[in-house]
């Protein structure tokens, strides 16, 4: 029988910077200040990291990569995915209010050193995983 491993040892820990790489250019997202007025409801979830942890906080709108998170989509290689990808519109920061009702809100929180520790994600992303408390 398998002795139970913590997380932290079965993953390497990875900084906040390398996730905001994959978010900002490989799922399009906006990137956006916890202070936006417009997310406030989204960061007072009861599961969401404490603001004063928070350390970015980003919008994935684009259908397409919606849809690829939410698994309807199987990958970013298939003819569905690129057409998708083709049709979808890029929007400014100014006009995130707009898409939050579908969108999903990801918040990274790090309380070691810009290390993720803590994130939660609003909408129905199932890719990404579940919510994760360390």
């Amino acid at each position: 029988m398998k002795n139970k491993t913590d997380a932290a040892d079965t993953f390497p820990p990875m900084k906040i910077e390398e996730i905001d790489q994959i978010l900002l250019y490989e799922l399009d997202a906006i990137k956006i200040e916890k202070e936006d007025e417009r997310i406030k409801f989204i960061l007072q979830d009861p599961y969401c990291p404490d603001k004063s942890h928070i350390h970015s906080v980003y919008v994935i709108y684009k259908k397409s990569i919606l849809n690829l998170l939410e698994g309807r989509i199987r990958s970013i290689h298939s003819h569905e995915f690129m057409s998708a990808k083709k049709k979808d519109r890029t929007i400014s920061k100014e006009d995130i209010e707009y898409v939050l009702e579908m969108a999903t809100v990801v918040v990274l929180a790090s309380e070691n050193n810009g290390v993720l520790t803590n994130y939660f994600y609003s909408g129905h992303g199932e890719r990404l995983g579940g919510h994760h408390q360390s």
